[in-house]
């Protein structure tokens, strides 16, 4: 029997992982077609984050917090739509959106994490 493939965001729900959605605009000129892509991602504190059995985590630093993202396909991103209410726009700029879990800021989470002392590489 086939092993059924888990949906990120019911794994992040079950497993209490705070975390944000952020949908990053890509503005592109084309001769002369002007469009405008998006890409939506997770981003998460990386000490939340359990291993998730066939997904690809990146692991990024940003300034002092240690953080994983993970890029979201499109079914994903329709899974993410049909979850909307569970979030709340907290930036709306010319670049992009930034959602986070109504109650569970994921920036006010990190002020309460242990961080890893900034090493610069």
């Amino acid at each position: 029997m086939e092993k059924q493939k888990i949906k990120i965001f019911e794994h992040l729900f079950k497993n209490n992982i705070c975390f944000a959605v952020c949908v990053n605009y890509i503005k592109s000129k084309n001769v002369g077609i002007e469009g405008v892509q998006r890409d939506y991602f997770i981003i998460a504190w990386e000490g939340d984050i359990r291993d998730i059995d066939g997904f690809v985590i990146g692991k990024e630093r940003m300034i002092e917090h240690d953080y994983v993202t993970y890029t979201l396909s499109l079914a994903e991103e329709t899974e993410f739509k049909s979850v909307l209410d569970k979030f709340k726009e907290v930036v709306n700029s010319e670049d992009g959106r930034i959602y986070e879990l109504a109650g569970n800021s994921l920036k006010e989470h990190l002020k309460t994490k242990k961080l890893k002392p900034y090493e610069r590489v």
